[in-house]
């Protein structure tokens, strides 16, 4: 299986900065940050990740943020929803995500913090 792992490679695979914005249904203006950028977010991960693996592609998973947020002064520590989007948890989206936040009263908490 051929494995995409640059950003060029990625946008040609979809036809363009173009494509890529009318399949992930976002500006052409975002389209091309991330393609200046060289990452995209990473909730986009999922759906790339299938397109590409019914034409028999891998998309490289350093081609997208997978960040943890830092947390806002006061507030308990929150991993971004971004952070838990991979093959293995199954989301398909961030809000399917699961979100883990910690509670300085309670301890780590697996519940969705939305």
């Amino acid at each position: 299986m051929e494995e995409i792992t640059t950003i060029s490679d990625l946008y040609a695979a979809f036809g363009g900065a173009a494509a890529i914005a009318e399949f992930l249904d976002v500006s052409r203006s975002a389209s091309g940050n991330w393609s200046s950028e060289g990452k995209l977010p990473a909730h986009h991960f999922p759906k790339i990740h299938d397109a590409l693996a019914e034409k028999g592609k891998k998309v490289s998973q350093s081609l997208f943020r997978f960040t943890r947020k830092k947390p806002e002064e006061g507030s308990p520590f929150r991993i971004s929803e971004q952070s838990q989007i991979t093959p293995e948890t199954g989301a398909k989206t961030a809000q399917q995500a699961p979100a883990i936040a910690a509670d300085p009263q309670e301890g780590v908490s697996a519940e969705a913090v939305r």
